[in-house]
């Protein structure tokens, strides 16, 4: 696995979060509880959470590198293209003076799960082939992976193995196959330095007013699906439809610089507690879509922050709200009867104003 990208083409991938509605107030409590959840507040439980959140959107072939400042010791994820993570620890081949690790260390990083190194980094390439190893310590997550877990297991090796104090000590690599480098703002943790020479995508963009994000996000749409005669409705959203039925509907927010994202699941639910406590269930365990129930409606629900604006995280976004509509209804519906909406005639755009989603 390479460790750092080469080229100079930059993307940025966002974490996406459903939001409440905008109406509710929050008390002080409220308010020092997302202070201490905030990975840029410097704690340990928040940065490991973000990790999770990071390593649940990262697509196949897309890598991470989590190194200590200055750089040294470092951790290493690889996305799977079925799914799976392959997760490396640095071991003494790419170690030097006092970052080596001793017996003790070696054998924290052992009681943690992690596998022996199977070869030298100068191991011919038939050799490293045939063993399916690595030269550092790794381990291989594959079927449904648990991320938290996981990230757990970053954090743990980082901390009583590379001794690494706090998370602002540290700072990430990210990139794909093609070598592009990939922003991880939510991680809450500086990237490593970027050479002046990489300029900013031209695709991305600081939109001054919701009608020039709107026109962002249209163009950015018309060049994802292909289809260039899409075009906004008179209140400025815009619906799109896939061939599953799955009906995704897109709207720009008028005083704040956000993309939001609706898509029906099922009608005729009744909100009862069961199903309150499912859909808190599905929501804690998806993370980026939050499902909701508005009007006899199950709703899900995305935001995307568009400042700067990147045509990638609404496209993902879409795509990411669209599977998970079409994951959760069968299910849904199993438990709480009600009609599948991408299974019946076109679901109607929800009324996600603050009063009825309060």
């Amino acid at each position: 696995m390479s460790r750092g990208p080469t080229t100079a083409d930059a993307v940025q991938l966002d974490l996406f979060e459903g939001r409440q509605g905008t109406g509710e107030a929050r008390s002080g409590r409220d308010r020092r509880a997302a202070k201490a959840s905030d990975p840029r507040s410097g704690s340990w439980p928040a940065f490991t959470r973000a990790l999770a959140e990071t390593l649940a959107v990262l697509d196949g072939k897309q890598f991470l590198i989590l190194e200590r400042k200055p750089p040294g010791a470092y951790v290493q994820v690889a996305a799977q293209d079925d799914g799976g993570l392959r997760i490396e620890a640095a071991s003494n081949h790419y170690l030097q003076g006092d970052e080596r690790l001793d017996r003790a260390r070696i054998r924290r990083l052992r009681q943690l799960g992690w596998l022996a190194p199977t070869h030298a980094p100068d191991t011919p390439k038939k050799t490293r082939r045939a063993r399916k190893g690595s030269p550092n310590y790794y381990r291989d997550l594959t079927g449904e992976v648990d991320y938290g877990e996981a990230a757990g297991l970053l954090v743990a090796t980082l901390r009583e193995v590379y001794k690494v104090s706090r998370p602002s000590r540290l700072a990430y690599k990210a990139f794909d196959a093609k070598d592009r480098v990939i922003l991880l703002p939510t991680l809450g943790i500086d990237p490593e330095p970027v050479s002046a020479e990489r300029p900013e995508p031209p695709a991305q963009c600081r939109p001054k007013s919701p009608d020039e994000l709107r026109a962002a996000v249209l163009a950015a749409l018309k060049k994802w699906t292909g289809k260039p005669d899409l075009a906004l409705d008179d209140d400025g959203t815009l619906t799109l439809t896939r061939n599953d039925g799955v009906s995704v509907h897109i709207g720009v927010g008028k005083e704040t610089p956000v993309v939001d994202l609706f898509s029906t699941v099922l009608r005729g639910a009744e909100a009862r507690l069961d199903l309150l406590e499912a859909l808190n269930e599905i929501n804690n365990k998806r993370r980026f879509v939050a499902l909701t129930v508005l009007d006899s409606h199950i709703v899900a629900c995305v935001s995307v922050d568009a400042l700067p604006f990147v045509p990638e995280m609404v496209t993902r976004a879409v795509s990411h709200l669209a599977d998970t509509v079409a994951a959760t209804g069968n299910e849904l519906r199993r438990r709480f009867a009600g009609v599948i909406a991408f299974e019946g005639e076109p679901a109607t755009k929800p009324d996600t104003t603050p009063e009825a989603v309060n």
